[in-house]
């Protein structure tokens, strides 16, 4: 994100802003207990958008591999496929019948499937090129890139930059008095969305001054939602 971010603003010369990949209602794709030495065992959650967390456990004398192995058959057996909403208190008093010997590590495995599933991380925006700007003759006087820079500091106000360009409208060009935002009544933005199978994660954009090259900053606006959409489905696997 970080490097997409800072090529957009040294081709373009304009402040540039990316958000992070953001997955909501993540379902279970699989959970495995990997042995390891000394008595201890590796508990892997991965959700089907690639989120992986583990914990490692102790394990009692009783339980040997075959053991880890049964638990992790039938964890994903009961479970794979599901978001947290849909595990129901039934579906957990299966789980705990099945395996009633094996209490200890269905606690742990459970706690971080319920962890993982949970998980919806605060949307990171990522900025680039904020002195760019300056090069701008519109913006020659103080007071004015005060007011701008101000604004740029505030995360609220990014995200509401890239809000603003629906998914379902492509890319978004807001030339001056468009622009919702209070203090960039001077500025053109232009934003667009990268996605995974059709899903949209995220968000790209580009903030300057009115006269900016739009044909010119709206292709590598694009190209540059195509590239990330590319790298998130090879690195997600979907």
């Amino acid at each position: 994100m970080q490097r997409t971010n800072t090529i957009l603003s040294n081709i373009t010369n304009y402040t540039s802003l990316v958000t992070g990949p953001q997955f909501k209602n993540s379902n279970l794709r699989y959970v495995q207990l990997m042995p390891l030495d000394n008595g201890k065992a590796l508990v892997v959650v991965v959700t089907d958008n690639g989120m992986a967390q583990t914990r490692m456990i102790e394990l009692p004398q009783t339980i040997d591999d075959v053991d880890l192995q049964k638990i992790s058959q039938v964890m994903n057996a009961k479970l794979q496929g599901l978001s947290l909403e849909h595990i129901k208190l039934t579906l957990i008093k299966e789980i705990y019948f099945e395996l009633t010997k094996h209490k200890h590590v269905l606690n742990a495995a459970m706690d971080l499937i319920q962890e993982t599933l949970n998980l919806n991380p605060e949307e990171k925006v990522y900025l680039a090129g904020t002195l760019n700007i300056l090069s701008q003759p519109e913006f020659s006087e103080i007071s004015r890139v005060k007011t701008l820079l101000s604004l740029l500091e505030q995360d609220k106000v990014l995200k509401n930059i890239l809000a603003e360009g629906s998914p379902v409208e492509g890319t978004k060009v807001k030339i001056g008095g468009e622009n919702t935002v209070e203090g960039l009544r001077d500025c053109s933005t232009i934003t667009a969305t990268y996605e995974i199978g059709g899903k949209v994660i995220g968000s790209v954009g580009v903030i300057g001054p009115t006269r900016m090259d739009y044909e010119k900053a709206v292709s590598i606006v694009e190209f540059m939602t195509q590239h990330l959409s590319s790298l998130m489905k090879d690195f997600y696997g979907r």
